[in-house]
């Protein structure tokens, strides 16, 4: 006795058991080549610098508030005195 169509389940084929198969064997086969290389390397001789000087570096901050406030390096100042006082510290 047949059973009706509406009732046949359709076929399928379920991934998820052969995606977890083929991430296994990848695992497996990354974790074998690490074994293989050799984490040996070349011995360099790097130059040394025996006459350069360390350049001091200086960062300048400079914040614009919501309300309009400037600040430079965390000190309240007026639009017209930052330019020269940017300058100043470049220098």
């Amino acid at each position: 006795m047949r059973l009706p169509d509406e009732l046949e389940k359709p076929m399928e084929i379920n991934l998820v058991p052969m995606i977890d198969v083929i991430f296994s064997i990848l695992a497996f086969f990354i974790i074998s080549t690490l074994s293989l290389t050799r984490l040996e390397g070349l011995p360099v001789n790097l130059p040394q610098a025996a006459t350069a000087q360390r350049q001091p570096s200086s960062q300048i901050t400079v914040t614009i508030k919501s309300d309009g406030m400037i600040a430079l390096n965390r000190e309240p100042i007026q639009l017209e005195m930052l330019a020269e006082k940017v300058r100043s510290l470049v220098e």
